[in-house]
């Protein structure tokens, strides 16, 4: 079983990992926005009262089906609740459940909120809890719930307590939380993945409902008046979520006055919000968002040349960090100190390597490759990827190590990658942020028994010393555990970190005073307050 997860999460990450690139983009291209503005001047209060916020992001829009391919992040933080939701200091709150427990490593048990509806009128109940968290075990992130022994969970009596059974001691899973968004069993299991309700009328039991959603356009959100948080103190009546494919094309509406909050702001924009230099001037708040996510470099260890340390010393120094991450990012990202990020649980910084080429060909000189020699990558062919790649490129040939690139669309590129000796490096990340602040995720690759040979780290001690930081739920233990890894990591050059992406959010603050961003994936529109 241990294996069985540590493969699926690894086919997870590489999955997650091939969408990288587009939010930075500047360039130009044909926008798609929405012309609905008949709700009112952006911001303001309209003449019936209605208290309008109005968003660009960069997407095209979907459905409300948690466990489809094609989904609004957005939309799903509106319509659904969770049962804990993780606040933006890395707190974790109960939302749906009055309290959880850990009765034993492998039981978990959630004491369930008597006073919470679906927008149907259902009361919620813990069959609908097992339910949700088992159809993500079926879908994209199936790999997640490998671990729930899903056929011995249960409910009480009275349909209020909740007990998880798991195979395995496993530490990530409560920290995976606040992910799945509870549905109502009995109005979804029947239906299809691509049923009409999924895209115009889902059932939540969040604050908001859908009115609109237009594919390639915008969708609406209004507040129920019968949500059943009384605690809850809504900001707005109505959101209307604006997609674009162009983030200039975005940017320009913000600076206009036609949208309040916009997302993943391109580099060149984020520049100018940084020098006060945009036509809002100081009414433009922003904030870069770290997304919890590292860029990393593995070396194939099949490769017999990248078994001497020496090798890994010299390519850990000759490659340009810093302008890696300008090509690559502009200045949407951080320098990496670890192969997790600053924002990471179970983080320690063990240093950066200095870029220094000198010092990588007298490394190539002590090895026992001082002529170099010849590496074969497979890569993605995405904008963010092949720049990364590029400066990689580069910085090899200097020390006399000539890379071969080709990039590849997804799907022919993971059957590549499965095959032995297909490609000698790797980059490593989990695409859209790792708003779990799990390390597993990052490193899931590294791990005995992923489907991906190249990356795997064929060292004894540090498969045991994994293994261990995965499979408890012990926290100090998987503190010390995890420790040891990025210290072994940097010590022996075997994965090597260059940089953290980040997101920037920029909101007008005549229309709202702040907002919560708990990662650079997508916003919860509950924590964007308006200004008073």
């Amino acid at each position: 079983m241990k294996k069985l997860i540590a493969l699926a999460l690894a086919l997870a990450m590489l999955f997650a990992l091939t969408a990288c690139g587009g939010s930075s983009d500047d360039s130009s291209s044909e926008s798609t926005t929405s012309d609905s503005a008949e709700t009112g001047d952006i911001g303001t209060t309209t003449e019936d009262g209605t208290r309008v916020l109005r968003v660009g992001c960069m997407e095209s829009g979907g459905g409300f089906n948690p466990t489809g391919d094609n989904q609004s992040t957005i939309g799903n933080n509106l319509v659904y609740d969770r049962i804990v939701q993780r606040l933006a200091d890395g707190t974790y709150e109960c939302l749906l459940c009055e309290s959880y427990e850990w009765t034993d490593s492998t039981t978990l048990v959630f004491y369930l909120k008597d006073n919470v509806y679906f927008s149907d009128g259902d009361q919620l109940t813990g069959e609908d809890v097992i339910y949700s968290f088992y159809i993500q075990s079926l879908g994209v992130q199936s790999t997640y719930y490998a671990c729930v022994d899903f056929d011995n969970c249960y409910v009480s009596d009275d349909g209020l307590t909740v007990t998880f059974k798991f195979f395995d001691e496993y530490g990530p899973f409560e920290a995976m939380l606040d992910t799945p968004q509870i549905v109502n069993k009995s109005a979804v299991e029947n239906l299809s993945s691509d049923d009409e309700s999924w895209w115009d009328s889902p059932i939540g039991s969040g604050p908001y409902e859908v009115v609109e959603n237009v594919s390639g356009s915008h969708a609406t959100y209004r507040l129920r008046d019968d949500y059943w948080d009384d605690t809850f103190e809504a900001q707005w009546d109505e959101i209307i979520v604006n997609y674009y494919t162009e983030a200039t094309a975005m940017f320009i509406a913000f600076e206009n006055g036609e949208l309040d909050l916009v997302c993943s702001v391109g580099a060149n924009d984020a520049a100018r919000l940084e020098s006060g230099s945009t036509s809002l001037g100081d009414k433009a708040a922003y904030e870069f968002v770290n997304t919890n996510n590292v860029y990393c470099l593995a070396l194939s260890s099949t490769r017999e040349e990248f078994q001497d340390e020496k090798v890994r010393e010299a390519i850990a120094h000759c490659i340009d960090v810093d302008g890696l991450g300008q090509v690559a990012f502009g200045s949407l990202y951080n320098s990496s100190d670890s192969v997790l990020s600053s924002t990471c649980n179970y983080y320690v910084s063990t240093g950066t390597y200095e870029y220094d080429v000198e010092y990588a060909k007298q490394c190539m000189a002590e090895s026992g490759y001082p002529d170099g020699f010849t590496v074969n990558v497979v890569g993605i062919n995405s904008t963010e990827a092949e720049a990364m790649w590029e400066v990689i490129q580069a910085g090899l040939s200097e020390i006399g190590i000539t890379m071969n690139l080709e990039t590849y669309e997804l799907g022919t590129a993971l059957v590549m990658w499965m095959e032995e000796d297909t490609t000698d490096l790797m980059l490593m990340s989990v695409n859209g942020g790792n708003p779990m602040c799990e390390p597993y995720l990052c490193l899931s690759m590294t791990m005995d028994g992923t489907v991906f040979p190249s990356s795997v780290i064929r060292d004894d001690e540090y498969q045991e010393h994994f293994a261990a930081a995965v499979y408890t739920s012990d926290t100090e233990q998987r503190a010390e555990e995890w420790e040891w890894i990025q210290t072994w990591l940097y010590e022996n050059y075997q994965a090597i970190p260059m940089v953290e992406p980040l997101s920037c959010y920029a909101y007008n603050t005549d229309v709202i005073s702040y907002c919560e961003f708990n990662t650079g994936e997508s916003p919860n529109l509950r924590f964007c307050y308006a200004a008073d």
